[in-house]
Parts: C-alpha cells; sequence; structure tokens
C-alpha cells in the first residue's frame, strides 16, 4: 500500500508539474496575445489620426481649389482682355514689319496731293537706292502727322514684304550722310516705342552712375541694355 501510495504521489507531482509548465505556456500565450492587442489599439488610433489629417488636407485643397476657381471667374474678363491685347500687339508687329520709317526728307509746300505724293516717292527711292541699288519700291508711300510749316513730317514706306524691310534696316549704315540727312527706323507700336524709350532712360540713369561700354542691343528680337567690350579688350 506504502508503494501504492508513492507511485500515486509521484503521479500527481508529475500531473501538478504538468499542469504548472501548461499554465505558465498560457500566461505566456495571454501576454503575448494582450501586447499583440495593445500593439493593434496603437496601430489603429494611428490609421484614425492619418484618415482625420487626410480629410483635413482633402478639405484644404477643396477650399483652395474653389477659391482658385473663384479668382479666375472674376479675373476673367482681364485675363481675356489680357490676351486679346497681345494677339492685338502680335498681329500689328507683323504688320508694321513690312514698313520702315524715314526722317530727314524735305517736303514741299504744293498744294497739289499727287504732286506731293510723287515728290515724296522720288525722294525715298533715291534713299533706298542708296542703300541698296536694286531696291524693290514700296507700294506706298505717306507722310505721318499734321503738316508743320518748315518741319518736314516722317514718311512711312510700305513693302509687300517684310523681307525687303528687314533688308533695308540691316544695310541702313550705308546711307550716304554726306548726299542726304535722311534717317531709317523701324516701324514700332506703341509699346515698342514705350519699351525702348524705358531702355533709353535705364542706360541713360546706368552712364550716370558710372557704368560703361553700355549700349542697347537686340537679343534674339528683344532690346536690352548690355555691356560691350571696350574696342582695346585683350584675353
Amino acid at each position: 500500500m506504502a508503494e501504492a501510495q508513492t507511485e500515486k504521489l509521484n503521479t500527481i507531482s508529475r500531473d501538478v508539474s504538468l499542469i504548472r509548465d501548461q499554465i505558465t505556456q498560457i500566461k505566456s500565450t495571454t501576454d503575448n496575445l494582450a501586447a499583440e492587442q495593445t500593439k493593434l489599439k496603437q496601430e489603429m488610433l494611428k490609421v484614425a489620426d492619418f484618415n482625420i489629417n487626410s480629410e483635413q488636407k482633402i478639405k484644404t485643397i477643396e477650399d483652395d481649389i474653389q477659391t482658385l476657381k473663384t479668382i479666375s471667374v472674376i479675373n476673367q474678363p482681364s485675363a481675356t482682355l489680357y490676351y486679346d491685347n497681345m494677339i492685338s500687339e502680335i498681329y500689328e508687329r507683323s504688320q508694321r514689319e513690312r514698313n520702315i520709317i524715314i526722317i530727314g526728307v524735305n517736303e514741299i509746300k504744293a498744294t497739289n496731293s499727287e504732286e506731293r505724293r510723287n515728290y515724296d516717292t522720288n525722294e525715298v527711292n533715291k534713299v533706298l537706292k542708296s542703300i541698296v541699288s536694286d531696291c524693290i519700291q514700296p507700294k506706298k508711300v505717306f507722310r505721318l502727322g499734321k503738316y508743320i510749316d518748315g518741319k518736314p513730317r516722317p514718311i512711312k514706306a510700305c513693302f509687300e514684304t517684310s523681307e525687303i524691310a528687314k533688308l533695308i534696316l540691316r544695310n541702313k549704315s550705308m546711307l550716304n550722310k554726306e548726299l542726304t540727312s535722311a534717317k531709317i527706323y523701324s516701324d514700332e507700336t506703341p509699346l515698342q516705342k514705350k519699351t525702348m524709350q524705358h531702355l533709353r532712360d535705364e542706360l541713360k540713369c546706368r552712364t550716370e552712375a558710372g557704368e560703361k561700354d553700355l549700349t542697347i542691343k537686340y537679343i534674339r528680337g528683344v532690346p536690352k541694355v548690355i555691356q560691350t567690350l571696350p574696342k582695346n579688350y585683350q584675353e
């Protein structure tokens, strides 16, 4: 009986030890599950915060878009006017590229308009042929402005194409100043004249401030104030 009881006690002890191990494992598993649950809650809180921030950002973007739409509607007339003016300026420049302006040509006092026109045409042709010997005659020649006695008005000469006008402007330095006091210029729009006057004022201010070797030069068709290298400049 003693041996049987001892065996039972040993069996009970083993069972208790096994149960204790199982309880330890269950506790460890429970702790792990609790930790995972806490981590999962934290991740869910982060997701919730992200959703809130995203909604706020989306709301802000929607408000900005609405504001831009409102501004666009408000400024639409101004934008339309700006583009209309720009298109008009481009068209006017393309038309004026066919013309040149000649100043310094004497003006006769004849009362007959045809006589005055023939005189101006002959004088313009003389000026043009002194630059380009086989220059094509302009299709139209007329004076600009109101007549003032003793002050010859500028003459506008209009050609069929802009190439002829550009050829004359490129070679206008060949004009014999001993034979004529005439000067040749491009036919500029009011905006181009305003821009050029602004550049002249800038050139004057910078020159008076002490800057040297400045000039106005066209770069890719756009006039700019630039600094040129002096004649005695060496690398």
